[in-house]
């Protein structure tokens, strides 16, 4: 694994808007005329360090149930719009792994969950965003940990379909000795589920987890990845519903933060 290499799926002639960037773009090289194509990165200099490599690129956007209304025709056949029963069908054709908001606000249940399993194709995989008792509200720990478990145990049986599992905190969840706490009993509640070796997806917003080594060097251990939100480096915007725009505070990007040292995952 010295290389540094990216497999992504792409097909030929495929409907208008598929296809995004064209493969050989975007400092990437492309070798073959369909099907699974390898990227290797393009030299830009004699003096270009050699990265880790990263393994294999999954590409998805977040959601994919109301994809085949707006979606229609630009990127799935047109026909599409009057099939939103078929939207995770579509969704298949292009893409191989989603983030489910949806899990966040309720709960899977265990039918939604076979049906979803039902209907995947070949390596397909499920990123659930974690539900919002675990990572958002103000209630005892014991009750945050048994919904964890519950939704565990909600997620196990999609198998080989269970992609990472999303732990979405708030910018307010701040790098304090309480809440490094009950990162470790969330992961104590992970390996005694039926899914130990599910993988986990940590986004922590607020940008004093980054610059905490023994922090970094204990997610490292768990073998956790880090999802990297833009506010972490004050480059964030959000848009209310009612149009107006609102952005975080600015803050300086700092060159000797520990996410730049190249040994991370980010999703």
């Amino acid at each position: 694994d010295a290389g540094c290499s990216l497999c992504i799926w792409w097909r030929p002639g495929c409907h208008r808007g598929r296809a995004g960037v064209p493969i050989g773009q975007g400092g990437l090289s492309s070798a073959g005329s369909g099907g699974w194509s390898t990227l290797t990165p393009m030299a830009t200099s004699s003096t270009t360090t050699t990265t880790p490599a990263i393994g294999a690129l999954r590409v998805g956007t977040a959601g994919f149930a109301g994809t085949s209304q707006h979606w229609a025709g630009p990127c799935f056949p047109p026909g599409a719009k009057s099939k939103a029963d078929k939207a995770l069908d579509f969704f298949q054709e292009i893409f191989d792994v989603v983030e489910v908001n949806g899990t966040c606000h309720a709960m899977p249940t265990d039918s939604q969950i076979a049906a979803w399993k039902s209907h995947a194709a070949g390596n397909f995989e499920f990123c659930l965003k974690v539900h919002h008792t675990v990572t958002h509200d103000s209630c005892p720990q014991s009750v945050k940990l048994e919904c964890f478990a519950t939704f565990l145990a909600r997620a196990a049986p999609l198998g080989t379909h269970l992609g990472p599992l999303l732990l979405q905190f708030p910018r307010s969840f701040s790098n304090t000795a309480d809440n490094k706490d009950y990162l470790r009993a969330l992961a104590t509640t992970l390996a005694a589920s039926p899914i130990p070796s599910a993988r986990i997806a940590l986004e922590v917003r607020h940008p004093a987890w980054l610059s905490d080594e023994a922090f970094l060097t204990e997610l490292r251990s768990l073998k956790w990845a880090l999802v990297h939100h833009p506010n972490t480096l004050g480059r964030a915007t959000i848009v209310h519903r009612s149009g107006n725009a609102d952005s975080y505070a600015i803050e300086p990007l700092k060159a000797d933060w520990p996410i730049t040292a190249g040994d991370w995952t980010f999703i």
